[in-house]
């Protein structure tokens, strides 16, 4: 398999089948012969699990058209997660990250201690939340 110059974790074979790797997470995709021998490769050396059909990877939900030879991510439910574990669950979706009427203020010191953390926590949980599709 050869290693991709512009990213990391990602591995080609031929011009039909494509490895991806995040720590002991991996994902295969090409022709059935493909897979299999890469996966037979790959289990003379290493233990591995077989999951077949991938239906999350890297907390994304991939849906794959076979027809379209689409594969659509989305981040909507690991979103719903984060948004229930910071008991967000109801709040509603707003196109811009503030109004630019508001009017800011000074927050207390206080304030600023004891939210910071849980603040810095959800927004990381949050980052990325666009779907995606190739």
């Amino acid at each position: 398999m050869k290693s991709s110059k512009d990213e990391a974790g990602i591995y080609t074979r031929g011009s039909s089948a494509t490895s991806i790797v995040w720590v002991d997470d991996m994902l295969l995709t090409g022709s059935k012969a493909e897979v299999t021998w890469i996966k037979s490769a790959i289990s003379n050396r290493f233990k591995i699990k077989d999951l077949r059909k991938v239906r999350f990877f890297l907390r994304m939900l991939v849906e794959c058209d076979r027809y379209k030879r689409r594969i659509y991510l989305s981040q909507g439910a690991y979103i719903k997660n984060g948004l229930t574990r910071f008991k967000r669950q109801n709040s509603k979706g707003y196109p811009a990250a503030m109004d630019s009427k508001s009017k800011l203020h000074n927050r207390l010191a206080e304030d600023e201690v004891t939210e910071k953390h849980q603040y810095q926590e959800a927004v990381s949980c949050l980052k990325v939340s666009n779907q995606k599709s190739w």
